[in-house]
């Protein structure tokens, strides 16, 4: 296998603002790899390969006979940011839902068949496993002509469709220009148009436009001019070896693709995201404390952080007019979350309750768990419980 330093420099422009900023970078990319070739016939050949990085493995093995060749692949781990991703390179796996902190596992089957002499079709098909949440699939199909490459595919959760690609490539020798978009049912979408060039076998330069949107969680929209130069050790990949990368890399990109745009939980798949967690409890709790004042009955859940630390928040459980049960922090949140703080209304004015203030059995829930609790009351104010300094304070007004 060859191995590669790469240097690159990107300006980046934030959808938003009117400043830019400069970065250049030095790093060394050397995951443990290998890759075999192994011929039974003249035409053809077994594939097979692994390669190991902090906290992610893959395997992959294939099968080559004249000019089709099959592959099967698995990895595992909760970012496979050394993962061969041919749809979507780079793809951040924080930026449809915020990403999670459980492994994951992608499994699957790839291939590359010529039908005739001047056309060929890829066709690749992924399944994404974690303990505690819905499988994610991701299917892909292409058709190549001479140096056009033109291919589509679909994501989903268990049964429902959740989003969807293209992926657009033209081969002009030493040059390709490269297209790919990745779309959500949940309103978020990212979009890459790049130029690459191979100045000789062991350089290469890369002009790439990148453009992030996500309607839920605008502060994560994004709009990047990178630059990038690649510079190629060792051995150079040969034709074979070159090939059968592709066919995997089609069959991981769809999987990661998949893992990409949801998190495998219907709770999660287009939950609003927030930067700060007040943001996140002002939010619910403006949403549920006046049909709690109406039905006079308390409501709860818990706020949550996300792997890329935004905020969500749980579905609120209705409760009676003295009490409502949220469960446990350890597994009332999603998945690769974790829980942060609860918050709960008092339902409405009650004489039997001093439903403007912390209870004692409020008070002692939040330190038995040592996590913030948030309050709605029934006069409308949001209240903070800070279990570290044992303060409650007022943070503002809600509806009521």
């Amino acid at each position: 296998m060859s191995s590669k330093k790469v240097c690159w420099v990107g300006l980046g422009l934030v959808a938003g603002l009117s400043t830019a900023s400069m970065a250049t970078e030095l790093s060394e990319v050397a995951p443990a790899q290998f890759f075999i070739e192994q011929p039974f016939s003249e035409y053809g050949s077994l594939h097979y390969g692994a390669l190991s990085a902090p906290d992610e493995q893959h395997y992959y093995g294939g099968l080559s006979i004249g000019e089709s060749t099959i592959s099967a692949f698995q990895a595992e781990a909760n970012t496979l940011s050394q993962a061969n991703n041919a749809l979507y390179p780079d793809l951040d796996q924080t930026f449809f839902y915020g990403g999670t902190r459980a492994d994951f596992q992608v499994q699957g089957l790839a291939a590359d068949f010529s039908l005739n002499g001047e056309w060929r079709t890829q066709i690749a098909s992924s399944q994404v496993t974690a303990a505690g949440v819905e499988a994610r699939y991701g299917h892909y199909i292409g058709l190549q002509r001479g140096g056009v490459e033109l291919g589509g595919f679909q994501l989903s959760r268990g049964s429902k469709a959740v989003g969807q690609g293209l992926n657009l490539a033209i081969d002009m020798g030493r040059f390709e220009l490269a297209y790919q978009a990745i779309d959500s049912e949940f309103d978020a979408s990212v979009q890459r148009l790049a130029l690459q060039w191979q100045t000789n076998p062991r350089w290469e330069l890369t002009l790439a436009l990148e453009r992030a949107r996500n309607d839920l969680f605008t502060a994560v929209n994004d709009d990047q001019i990178l630059f990038s130069v690649e510079r190629f050790f060792g051995v150079t990949e040969n034709p074979q070896e070159r090939g059968f990368s592709k066919v995997v890399g089609l069959g991981v990109g769809v999987g990661l693709a998949a893992a990409a745009v949801s998190s495998g939980s219907s709770d999660r798949d287009g939950a609003p995201r927030f930067l700060a967690r007040d943001e996140a409890a002002a939010e619910i709790l403006n949403e549920i404390n006046p049909v709690s004042v109406e039905e006079n009955r308390e409501h709860g859940g818990w706020i949550y952080l996300n792997a890329d630390n935004s905020f969500s928040y749980t579905e609120p459980v209705a409760g009676t007019s003295g009490s409502v049960n949220i469960g446990s922090p350890f597994n009332s949140v999603p998945e690769g979350t974790l829980a942060n703080a609860s918050y709960h209304t008092h339902g409405g004015p009650d004489p039997r309750y001093n439903n403007e203030e912390f209870s004692p059995q409020d008070l002692f829930f939040n330190r038995l768990y040592q996590l913030d609790g948030y309050l709605g009351t029934p006069a409308g104010f949001m209240k903070l419980h800070d279990v570290s300094t044992e303060q409650i304070r007022v943070l503002g007004v809600i509806n009521n």
